[in-house]
């Protein structure tokens, strides 16, 4: 359903990959890791493209639910430039 909602698009980056092959590529990530959370609730799970989803479980930023962003061991931050579902005044477990 979130796939849908975001028409495919990472909600870091705003694209479908695969839009322009006539396909949709989108990958959903549970924030806090389901196999420590068990929440599968749609405000633990964010739209991502492969290369941000991969980043993600390479690097394991944190996710700060009141700003909406990601932040990176080295400091790096990645803002969700699309939030139709989360809640924004929800805190980190």
């Amino acid at each position: 359903m979130l796939k849908r909602i975001y028409a495919y698009r990472c909600q870091i980056c705003g694209v479908n990959i695969g839009s322009d092959y006539g396909t949709n590529i989108a990958e959903a990530h549970h924030i806090n890791y389901f196999s420590k959370s068990i929440d599968n609730s749609s405000d633990n799970i964010v739209i991502l493209c492969p290369n941000h989803h991969s980043l993600i479980h390479k690097l394991n930023p944190q996710f700060d639910y009141q700003k909406l962003q990601y932040v990176y061991p080295n400091g790096k931050v990645d803002k969700l430039i699309l939030d139709l579902h989360l809640a924004k005044d929800r805190k980190d477990n």
